[in-house]
């Protein structure tokens, strides 16, 4: 894999291919996120089709209480994503599904905890019929070496223990 970054020489960029010693290890702690975007923007796509655009519009102002910690919620988001708790269906369960696994790194685990409940989290990925989480589950096997070993290393995870997983 080539790591692109933007080095400056006589006031014109160049792509490098030096790589850090931090960058082997694959921790991208907002796969979850994207993954839950994913299933909310199908959903709103299917309410913007509907006769009354009201529906849509409301939704809209849901996508940042469905992104943030569930700490930092302002009053309106929470009542938003506790209407969309009582509405259940996909959009819930894929909010759980990014918190459950911003949880398993938030948490101060060992690895073979951590491993264990990376395991557990893409078998109900797999299952969840939402194509998004399924994709994700493929790319945590694939990549379950690299995000081990950085947990293991403690190199930079991205804001991984403190942001949106």
């Amino acid at each position: 894999m080539r790591w692109k970054s933007q080095v400056r020489f006589g006031g014109r960029t160049r792509e490098t291919h030096q790589r850090k010693r931090w960058q082997g290890v694959l921790v991208r702690p907002y796969l979850g996120t994207e993954a839950l975007e994913d299933v909310r923007k199908d959903l709103w796509r299917e309410m913007r089709k509907l006769p009354s655009p009201v529906y849509a519009r409301k939704f809209a102002g849901a996508r940042w209480a469905l992104l943030k910690n569930p700490g930092t919620l302002t009053k309106r988001q929470g009542t938003a994503l506790a209407a969309i708790k009582r509405r259940g269906g996909a959009l819930w369960r894929a909010y759980e599904m990014k918190e459950s696994l911003r949880a398993i790194f938030a948490g101060d685990l060992e690895i073979g905890e951590v491993n264990e409940m990376l395991d557990h989290w893409c078998k109900r990925a797999s299952r969840s019929r939402l194509q998004s989480f399924v994709r994700l589950s493929k790319t945590i096997r694939t990549h379950r070496d690299g995000i081990l070993a950085s947990i293991r290393l403690g190199g930079p995870t991205g804001g991984l223990r403190d942001s949106n997983a």
